[in-house]
Parts: structure tokens; C-alpha cells; sequence
């Protein structure tokens, strides 16, 4: 009855991977061919694609996921519409800027090893922001209920494991905002 959109952080991989355009085909094989070598997929992927290509540092005035972004998104409000099913969209939350310095510390520490793919952490951040703007746009545009997530969820190690991952407590939150997104999508019950 009610598809709900919570998007991800993995969407600028189209920034620091800025070869490919469309779906990504990231990863170790193809699965749909057993032309596929796991080895040379493995080889590829980290010291061709990671090491050399990836362009993790990305200014917030050149974010070409945001066009992919937008694109994917309105496909999916398209394709509920045509299935009759309501939407929900959500902004993505992550736990910067902060003023926790242990979460602070604990996401530069990690940022290392998802760089090549998310970007650096200030990337990261423009990156996620893009695309909850787009989110927020097309919510209007389409008169869909949004679920403001990002702005709920205190950016603290008591909601959030790391960048982009939510304690218990962080959860419930996201929960929360999402049930009442989603109560604002259905129908009203009769009398």
C-alpha cells in the first residue's frame, strides 16, 4: 500500500566513481555471466577502481550524482503511482557535523576505508546533502509526505554507530518518523 524511500549513503559512489553513469555494476562479478572471475573482479575492483580511480574528494559544486539521483527517484514515485500505491520519501541522516568527538573521532577513523567510495568525510557530507534536498524537492513537487529524518535523529554515539549507521536508539527514531510519514500517506478511517 505505501512505499517508503529511505535512501542510502552508497548513491556517491556516482561521484567518486565518476565512470559510471546508470546502475553500477560494483562488485566482485557478474553473476549473470560465467564469463565472470571472481579473482579478476577482486583485482579490479580494489587496485584499479579503489586505488587509482576513485575520486574521493568531490566539491558540492560538482555533484553529478545529484541529476542520477533525481532521475532514479522519480522513476520509483512513478512506477508506485502507476501501481497505486502511496509514498513516503525520507531524508537520509548522518552523523555530522557533530559535536561528539568520539563519534567525530570514530568517523575519521573509518573514513579511510570507505573513501573511495562514499568520498572523503566533507564529500561525503555535500554529497548526502545533495540528495536530501532533492528528496525534499520532489516531496513537494509531487505532494508526497516527507519523513525529515535527518532532522531527528540527534548526531551523537548515542544514535549513531559511525557516519551513516543508527544505534537501537537511532532507530527507534528513524522508526518513529517513518510510522508518522506513513500515517500522514494513508487514508483517513471512516467513522
Amino acid at each position: 500500500d505505501v512505499v517508503v524511500w529511505y535512501g542510502g549513503i552508497n548513491d556517491n559512489i556516482y561521484n567518486s566513481f565518476p565512470w559510471l553513469d546508470g546502475l553500477p555494476s560494483v562488485g566482485y562479478f557478474d553473476w549473470r555471466t560465467t564469463r565472470s572471475s571472481v579473482l579478476l573482479g577482486l583485482l579490479k575492483y580494489h587496485l584499479v577502481d579503489k586505488a587509482l580511480r576513485s575520486v574521493p574528494d568531490f566539491a558540492p559544486d560538482r555533484i553529478r550524482s545529484r541529476k542520477i539521483y533525481e532521475e532514479n527517484l522519480i522513476a520509483i514515485v512513478e512506477t508506485a503511482r502507476k501501481r497505486n500505491a502511496r509514498m513516503v520519501l525520507s531524508t537520509f541522516a548522518i552523523a555530522l557535523p557533530t559535536e561528539d568527538t568520539k563519534l567525530l573521532s570514530k568517523v575519521r577513523a573509518d573514513e579511510n576505508v570507505m573513501r573511495h567510495f562514499w568520498g572523503n568525510v566533507d564529500s561525503t557530507v555535500a554529497g548526502v546533502r545533495a540528495h536530501n534536498e532533492i528528496v525534499e524537492k520532489l516531496a513537494a513537487r509531487f505532494g508526497i509526505p516527507l519523513a525529515r529524518v535527518a532532522d531527528v535523529i540527534p548526531r551523537d554515539s548515542a544514535h549513531f554507530i559511525d557516519i551513516c549507521h543508527l544505534t537501537t536508539a537511532g532507530n527507534d527514531l528513524l522508526g518513529a518518523a517513518i510510522a508518522e510519514a506513513v500515517g500522514r500517506a494513508l487514508p483517513a478511517a471512516p467513522h
